[in-house]
């Protein structure tokens, strides 16, 4: 099979939750060979959002320790259980849920790292560094990929906890615009797949991470608008939204993350028609009335903006989305993406 394949039918298979009780915890240090590695690329297309970064349960149970033998887990994946659909294998094949096996029962031959209680705050350097990713957002294209590269060389270092999920954090929303941005569908999906897995590592560092999850989602409804196959409703989109708002709820990038997945990905997230707009103008009046905050991340406001122009022309409301723009314009004047795409494709109409 075809890593472009592979990656299809994992999109596919967002859906069902029963995928979950296949995989385990990410923890990108342990994973040591292909087939960890295989388990670890699992996880974080369809579970981090049920079941937190560290397997310890969300709105799923629990995934570790793993007590079943790779022939009764596998019986339970074609089966099915209760609420969970049985898998085909066309989504998961036989030798994925021998190598998931593999990498569940080496992570519980270990043990889990401990939550930190109380974490220290990220250092100077690292939201210097989220700061840099904003502005290469409003640049697009090569400063993306300069801004994300830059993160390899950072979790390079030692860095503490703090620091480590919040650089794993801003190298996945710099894919994340690379993603939405681009033009070129393989490009998107590269960089969904790069978001997906950074993020799940993120929050393997600190699993009542809000942000994390908000982004999370975003992200998956990116996928799921990808796939070449009919997506259905996918509770992995809808498990991550719900995680954040327990996390965060007041969050404007909350609301921005669901206004983003109701319009990428409507039918996995059960939206109604106006859900993306109201969800929108929802995260505008939230950045409008919340203090300006001094650390990161902060970005949000113009891509709220954005997106409604996306929503407002969708629905054939062309002076809306031109509004939108403008505004979006006006909130940060040097947006490429605005400035080049949208705009300019709006008045094309």
């Amino acid at each position: 099979m075809s890593a472009m394949n592979t990656l299809r039918f994992h999109a596919a298979a967002i859906f069902t939750c029963s995928l979950l009780l296949l995989v385990t915890s990410i923890n990108a240090a342990s994973a040591q060979d292909a087939a960890n590695a295989a388990g670890r690329n699992a996880y974080a297309r369809a579970c981090a959002g049920c079941h937190g970064g560290d397997a310890r349960g969300g709105m799923g149970p629990a995934l570790v320790p793993m007590q079943r033998d790779t022939e009764s887990l596998l019986a339970l994946v074609r089966a099915g259980r209760g609420n969970m659909p049985p898998i085909a294998p066309t989504a998961l094949s036989n030798d994925e849920v021998g190598q998931v096996a593999q990498f569940l029962r080496s992570m519980s031959a270990g043990s889990l790292p401990a939550a930190a209680a109380a974490p220290a705050g990220p250092s100077a350097d690292v939201l210097a560094y989220g700061s840099k990713v904003s502005q290469a957002a409003l640049g697009g294209g090569v400063a993306l990929k300069t801004a994300r590269s830059d993160a390899t060389s950072m979790l390079a270092g030692n860095l503490p906890p703090a620091d480590k999920k919040l650089v794993h954090y801003a190298a996945a929303y710099a894919s994340w615009e690379s993603a939405v941005q681009t033009s070129n569908p393989a490009e998107s999906r590269s960089a969904v797949t790069d978001a997906l897995g950074q993020l799940t590592t993120a929050v393997t560092l600190d699993e009542k991470f809000g942000e994390a999850y908000s982004l999370l989602a975003a992200i998956q409804a990116q996928n799921a608008r990808l796939s070449e196959m009919p997506v259905p409703y996918d509770p992995g989109v809808t498990a991550a939204l719900a995680r954040a708002q327990v996390l965060d709820a007041k969050n404007p990038r909350l609301a921005l993350a669901q206004g983003i997945a109701a319009f990428l990905a409507p039918r996995a997230v059960g939206a109604e028609a106006n859900a993306a707009e109201e969800a929108l103008k929802r995260a505008d009046a939230l950045f409008a009335g919340g203090a300006p905050g001094t650390g990161w991340p902060n970005w949000g406001r113009a891509q709220t903006q954005a997106w409604l122009g996306r929503v407002l022309a969708q629905k054939g409301d062309v002076a809306g989305a031109r509004q939108a723009y403008q505004s979006a314009l006006t909130l940060q004047p040097d947006y490429v993406w605005v400035k080049s795409v949208l705009l300019p494709a709006l008045e094309k109409r």
